[in-house]
């Protein structure tokens, strides 16, 4: 198969940035959980749990995490076109 044929190639860029996340994101990096975690586990999760989050203690669990990583690795916050993101990798692995 030719890896160049029958695949529509996108030009052009995206304004994206990726950085080490510092504690001031903890707030936005939990919003995003919790945007997230709602929309994929409505259905298969108790609605208390969902409904009742503490965005409070997901932010300072998030601070807490991002200062002092439970295993070692990097926390990073990225925005792609404005849209705020987060991952986070295992340290020992490729980028």
């Amino acid at each position: 198969m030719n890896p160049e044929a029958g695949f529509p190639r996108i030009t052009g860029s995206a304004d994206a940035s990726v950085r080490p996340a510092v504690p001031q994101d903890a707030a936005e990096v939990a919003r995003v959980q919790l945007v997230t975690w709602r929309t994929a586990y409505r259905a298969a999760l108790p609605p208390e749990v969902l409904d009742d989050w503490d965005a409070d203690a997901a932010t300072a669990s998030w601070a807490s995490a991002i200062v002092s990583p439970p295993l070692p690795g990097t926390v990073f916050s990225s925005r792609w076109s404005g849209t705020p993101s987060w991952a986070s990798r295992p340290s020992g692995r490729p980028s």
